[in-house]
């Protein structure tokens, strides 16, 4: 499960501008492995809105030792809430009730440096570091740290998601600028070594324009495989575990929400850094459709897209052959599925609510 990040799409325009400010290059609109990469121009099938009461839902649980969950994965019916603040992990149950926390930041056995991203693989938890992944018994045990050396081609390979497979673990990097790819997923099926399974190949084209929301490409488990891809591709690639493109699924009918004259003052010294890098910093009329999405047996595909008016929330839209169902589930500041559970936080000023459903909003 991702989250590129589950976080809030203002918070990433200003980070991916700070990146871009740095010199980076362009994110490429075609994938290496062959996926015709397409553009959506026009998106005149729009989603339809959650009607329903903005902000936590009256039965939804105060969670306060919750700062901001940056990701979560599920295991036998527990939510793991990987916390940005204070890398903690927090155990919360179907009722959301909290359980305890574990791990932290640190360098100390247990605890972690630079969390990225959280799953679940069998009977263990399982956090991606940035050059590293933790494994831990479901009661917060350490069992171990892997150090994950990814091929070249990719300069400063980080990781930024992780996922399960029938291989093993499915670890998604972004990589630097000057690099043959710009992300890559690599297959690690035991402590022995990783192997590449998923390019997104550089384009020389556009090697000096930066483009707004470059770090946003997601990675999630599917049952034939896994999803890989860009929210501004018109497409994402179904990849089998060997790497092979099986299939795509598009998903141009999305409403893409526009990018506000406000947000875009962020950019002003920005444009001067980049301007000094000699890099070209393009300014986006819209937002990706979505910023992370899930794969579910009985919905099908499942996006977490901007809602219109508070982009700083996310409803899950599915596209189980009807386009843009809306799941009977409020807005959220984060949410994520896995299975057929959903678990979604809100923040105020002062305390942190969740409220774990099931997909029909239950």
């Amino acid at each position: 499960m991702t989250e590129v990040t589950p976080t809030r799409f203002s918070a990433i325009i200003v980070y991916g501008g700070l990146c871009l400010a740095l010199g980076a290059l362009s994110w490429s609109l075609v994938v290496a492995a062959g996926i015709h990469r397409g553009r959506t121009e026009a998106y005149d099938q729009p989603v339809a809105e959650y009607s329903g009461p903005v902000g936590p839902p009256s039965d939804a649980v105060l969670v306060p030792v919750i700062g901001a969950a940056r990701d979560a994965a599920l295991l036998d019916h527990v939510w793991y809430v990987l916390d940005r603040s204070g890398a903690r992990l927090h155990r919360i149950d179907a009722t959301g009730a909290h359980l305890g926390s574990f791990a932290g930041e640190g360098g100390g056995p247990g605890e972690l440096r630079m969390p990225r991203a959280i799953t679940n693989h069998g009977d263990t938890v399982v956090v991606a570091e940035w050059r590293s992944i933790v494994l831990y018994k479901p009661d917060g045990t350490i069992i171990e740290r892997r150090r994950v050396e990814f091929p070249g081609g990719c300069p400063g390979a980080a990781a930024a998601d992780v996922t399960s497979s029938s291989r093993g673990l499915l670890l998604l990097a972004r990589c630097a600028p000057g690099g043959e790819f710009e992300a890559i997923v690599v297959q690690e099926a035991s402590q022995s070594g990783q192997q590449p399974v998923a390019f997104r190949a550089v384009s020389p084209d556009d090697e000096k324009v930066g483009t707004a929301f470059r770090d946003m490409v997601v990675l999630a488990a599917h049952p034939h495989g896994f999803v890989f891809g860009h929210p501004n591709d018109a497409c994402l690639g179904i990849f089998d575990v060997d790497g092979e493109v099986t299939d795509s699924v598009c998903h141009d009918w999305i409403q893409r929400q526009p990018y506000t004259a406000v947000e875009s003052e962020d950019w002003e010294g920005l444009h001067t850094a980049a301007r000094s890098l000699g890099v070209t910093v393009r300014v986006p009329e819209f937002y990706p459709p979505f910023h992370q999405v899930f794969v579910d047996d009985d919905v099908g595909l499942v996006y977490s897209t901007p809602v219109a008016g508070r982009i700083d929330q996310s409803q899950l839209v599915s596209d189980n052959g009807e386009h843009g169902t809306v799941l009977e589930i409020p807005p959220a500041d984060a949410v994520f599925l896995e299975g057929n559970s959903v678990l979604a936080v809100w923040y105020d000023a002062d305390a942190t609510w969740v409220r774990v459903y099931d997909t029909d909003g239950r």
